[in-house]
């Protein structure tokens, strides 16, 4: 992938102060860490609860064999601020079932966030959810995309408007990262080209604009570790007197 992190300037889904709910579509033999790599960004994230969807609420078993267990059942589940829709195997026995695709289809609404990671984006477009919209998916589902009239992007991670999508297996947590950080004000100036003759509708995030963010990461925690680090060696000089001070009352003593 050449682009880290695509964003169109499509409007995203309205932040709100209640707390986030978010759902994860599990099913036999898919690939687990499309589901458990967000989730471990996801559940980290303030007033967030999380529910596991499954068509029944039996465990089921990833591709290798991982036993996952749902909350509920889709028909109980009603709908969430995020929907997670992970891929593998799993996901091509789910390709004309109307239960879990008109599931996914009430999540593509404007307010809601539909989050698909690696070949998800096949189930994604097989309930319309992906109709003239840029994402990307697994390198071996990106020649599928334009069966379901998506815009393909040559991005791990894509985001347009109420739409997240990620490459495939660890690209997973990329975009979980994203959504959390997408939310802050401080990305902002980010998200649209500084050039105001640029006719380009979408913002590339560079890995050279990533090395740069990265960089201040590393000078604000320099800074604070150079504070800090007055402090210890006043601390190390205290401890080495009373050490000396202890040794010479212990000399004293013995003589």
């Amino acid at each position: 992938m050449n682009i880290p992190l695509f964003v169109s300037e499509r409007s995203k889904p309205e932040r709100t102060l209640r707390p986030l709910s978010v759902g994860c579509l599990v099913f036999e033999r898919m690939d687990q860490i499309d589901f458990t790599g967000p989730f471990e960004v996801l559940s980290r994230m303030p007033d967030t609860a999380i529910q596991i969807i499954g068509k029944a609420v039996e465990p089921v078993r990833d591709v290798q064999g991982l036993r996952l267990s749902p909350d509920v059942r889709i028909a109980e589940a009603g709908t969430f601020d995020v929907l997670l829709v992970p891929g593998g195997y799993g996901q091509q026995a789910l390709m004309h079932d109307e239960e879990v695709l008109d599931f996914i289809r009430k999540h593509a609404q404007k307010e809601k966030l539909l989050f698909s990671v690696c070949t998800g984006a096949l189930l994604c477009g097989a309930a319309g959810a992906l109709a003239g919209r840029k994402v990307t998916t697994h390198w071996s589902a990106r020649h599928l995309m334009r069966y379901y009239g998506a815009v393909l992007v040559d991005a791990r991670v894509a985001v347009d408007g109420n739409l997240i999508s990620a490459a495939g297996v660890t690209a997973g947590l990329d975009a979980a990262l994203a959504r959390w950080f997408l939310s802050c004000e401080e990305m902002r100036p980010l998200r649209r080209s500084s050039s105001p003759s640029s006719t380009r509708r979408s913002q590339f995030f560079t890995a050279e604009l990533l090395k740069v963010r990265h960089l201040r990461c590393l000078r604000d925690f320099r800074k604070s570790t150079s504070r800090s680090g007055g402090k210890d060696k006043r601390r190390r000089s205290s401890m080495r007197r009373r050490r000396g001070i202890n040794a010479r009352r212990h000399v004293g003593s013995d003589s």
